[in-house]
């Protein structure tokens, strides 16, 4: 069944073996006599349903082992201006959002996640297993095998993300995404942007992840720009590469219900490592605090998280000595 889909048979043919006579010599390795038979047409029929028009194949009574059908699809139509409607992000769906907030629309990994929802960690997808982040850096792996090859055709029906929970990509993603941002952000301009898009989708085949490929590739282009606009004109003026180093200051620095700077109010803390130490005790450690402060923080521009971290360990100084675990400053 091809949903908003047309098609037309080109051909269908099986081998015919005519003879099995042994035609090898010493010298050649000759096959059995065949030749080509065309097989009976299969049924295609239009109708539709309460998820729309589609087209149905029906394979002949009769088709012998090895026979193959070429066809010819089509869609009949798109929605008008679908391809500027999902490759454009306007500047404004992030605005008022610091580092802080980028941390939870492109990153948080799984122990993170679970840490400050119900339990709910990153997304697990058939055939692929759990993605690396809750946020849109999770999501760009997966589709980056997908989009060089569907911008140009935009039929990759085998790609993995075709079975995604078992529902249309539109509608896995949107569930997944919203239900990761309704926790950090209610009403936060990107669930709007993305709903707005993946309700345009929808009304296309379900096997094009071309354009579930270029919402997602366009939010995180957006969302990336916008987290480095934030940093050090050392960040904001450097190549790809000092981007993506910049961006590692992000991925590291969110907040936790179960860690914090502070014994009793909750603030963002730098994680000693991920996924292994994201929260409570075991996420934020003096030594690798210390060690990766002017890189992750300074060098950024993100001084007011210095600080924090600067004055948080100093207040719990004993000895001359700073704890290598802060455990949200709890003696």
């Amino acid at each position: 069944m091809l949903r908003g889909t047309d098609a037309e048979l080109i051909f269908g043919y099986h081998l015919v073996v005519s003879s099995r006579e042994n035609r090898s010599d010493a010298f050649t390795l000759r096959g059995l006599a065949t030749q080509l038979e065309a097989v009976a047409p299969p049924n295609i029929r239009s109708s539709s349903d309460t998820h729309g028009p589609y087209t149905e194949i029906i394979v002949p009574p009769v088709f012998p082992s090895g026979a193959i059908m070429l066809f010819r699809i089509w869609v009949e139509s798109s929605p008008e201006g679908i391809h500027g409607l999902v490759s454009h992000c306007h500047e404004d769906v992030f605005k008022g959002l610091d580092l802080v907030d980028m941390n939870a629309v492109l990153y948080r990994c799984d122990g993170e996640e679970r840490d400050v929802t119900e339990n709910n960690g990153t997304y697990n997808i058939p055939a692929y297993g759990a993605l690396p982040y809750c946020g849109l850096e999770g999501f760009i792996r997966i589709t980056t095998s997908v989009i060089p090859s569907v911008l140009i055709s935009g039929t990759d029906i085998g790609h993995l993300i075709m079975s995604y929970t078992g529902c249309t990509v539109s509608d896995g993603c949107l569930l997944a995404f919203n239900r990761h941002l309704k926790h950090h952000y209610p009403r936060l301009k990107l669930r709007d942007w993305f709903q707005t898009r993946f309700d345009a989708v929808k009304q296309l085949p379900n096997f094009l992840p071309k354009y579930f490929a270029l919402i997602i590739r366009t939010a995180y282009i957006a969302a990336r720009e916008h987290t480095i606009s934030l940093m050090s004109p050392l960040i904001t003026k450097g190549d790809r590469f000092t981007h993506s180093l910049g961006l590692c200051s992000v991925q590291m620095y969110g907040q936790v219900t179960s860690a914090s700077l502070h014994p009793t109010n909750p603030s963002s803390s730098m994680a000693a490592g991920l996924p292994h130490f994201a929260q409570a005790h075991m996420r934020c450690w003096g030594r690798d605090v210390f060690i990766s402060l002017r890189g992750l923080f300074l060098t950024t521009g993100h001084y007011d998280a210095a600080r924090r971290h600067i004055i948080a360990f100093a207040s719990s100084l004993k000895h001359g000595l700073i704890p290598n675990l802060l455990n949200s400053v709890r003696y």
